[in-house]
């Protein structure tokens, strides 16, 4: 009798230690980096079963005088900005959506269609806004009349899954995203069949306030994470995702206004970057982790982020010189000003030679 219970003790006391262990491991995969890494880039996903896929970018012409007014006037109104809010560079263009698009005709020919959403009911003058596989989109038929005129990106972008004739799977870019070269639709999904959240190297966790005094970006993501962690939803990875492009669906879109109506409509009323509103995209795939149809992906090598050196003109002409040489599938440009304009649009017109279908 005394063996017999002093193996039941044991049983018992190991049922208990291997049940700890199990917890301990579902809270470090829940609270840290993903168990799991899928790479996407390997393209085994056969590609009969991939969707159509649309593409949506968002562009605005900072340079036009109306709307240089129409931001200060509004501008006028706020209190106290953040200065990364109201910047300038956030509304420049300097054609980059021309060779997007041309980059999407290349090597990118399986895009359904391209819809461009646009402020202020601007167009680009070398636009054929007519073609078959275009669609400009006014801001004023997805977002509110009342939240308009609008200069903040994630209210466009809080919006966009609304846009109409949008197919349920879209590739959303800034329009200083490109195609470098020839990319299969099934780079954008992992081997099982989820949509694939690339990852960055940089981690969001934890913000600090004072990362997020200087941060906009920051203290979206830390409003993300605490509006996931409210609906607890705690398999959320510790990196942000790669400041590239990245497939989202419109039934993310409608279950992100579901879950966080208030938060949604804290940032498309928003009409520059405010500390109380999110980062669209990010909460909608976040939120997809949490409910399975999204998984994170390590950013394969065929991705590259162009960060530009403000004042080492010879360190950006190398980069330069590095994606022509390896001519990466994705490519992001981020934020191209000041003496590194005329250093991009040489490159541009090198790389991207040619007129597309898209251009006058």
């Amino acid at each position: 009798m005394r063996t017999g219970a002093k193996t039941a003790v044991i049983t018992v006391g190991t049922l208990v230690a291997f049940s700890l262990v199990v917890v301990i491991i579902i809270i470090i995969c829940g609270h840290a980096a993903p168990c799991r890494v899928y790479r996407p880039h390997k393209a085994r996903f056969p590609l009969a079963r991939v969707p159509t896929i649309d593409l949506v970018v968002t562009w605005v012409d900072g340079h036009d005088p109306k709307v240089v007014a129409l931001k200060q006037k509004y501008q006028a109104l706020e209190d106290n900005p953040h200065p990364g809010a109201t910047a300038p560079y956030r509304m420049e263009s300097y054609d980059e959506l021309k060779y997007l698009l041309r980059s999407v005709c290349r090597y990118a020919p399986w895009i359904n269609k391209v819809h461009i959403l646009v402020s202020h009911h601007q167009r680009p003058p070398w636009l054929v806004d007519s073609h078959v596989k275009l669609h400009v989109v006014n801001d004023t038929e997805v977002i509110p009349t009342s939240h308009l005129p609008t200069f903040n990106s994630h209210a466009l972008e809080v919006n966009m899954h609304k846009i109409p004739g949008l197919a349920e799977h879209y590739i959303y870019c800034c329009d200083d995203m490109m195609f470098g070269n020839h990319t299969p639709p099934s780079s954008f999904f992992n081997r099982n069949g989820t949509l694939a959240m690339f990852l960055s190297p940089t981690s969001v966790r934890p913000v600090t306030d004072d990362q997020v005094k200087r941060s906009m970006h920051q203290h979206a993501w830390r409003n993300n994470y605490r509006a996931l962690q409210a609906k607890s939803c705690y398999q959320i990875p510790q990196y942000l995702p790669s400041h590239q492009m990245l497939l989202t669906s419109k039934s993310l879109g409608k279950r992100m206004d579901e879950k966080f109506p208030d938060l949604v409509e804290a940032t498309s009323s928003s009409k520059f970057r405010h500390a109380d509103n999110i980062h669209p995209l990010g909460l909608q795939l976040y939120n997809g982790i949490c409910e399975g149809v999204v998984m994170p992906a390590e950013t394969p090598p065929s991705m590259k982020y162009m960060g530009w050196s403000p004042s080492l003109p010879g360190v950006n002409k190398r980069k330069l010189r590095l994606i022509s040489q390896t001519q990466p599938q994705l490519i992001c440009f981020n934020n191209i000003r000041g003496s590194n304009v005329q250093m991009w649009i040489d490159f541009a017109e090198e790389y991207f030679k040619g007129k597309c279908e898209f251009e006058k």
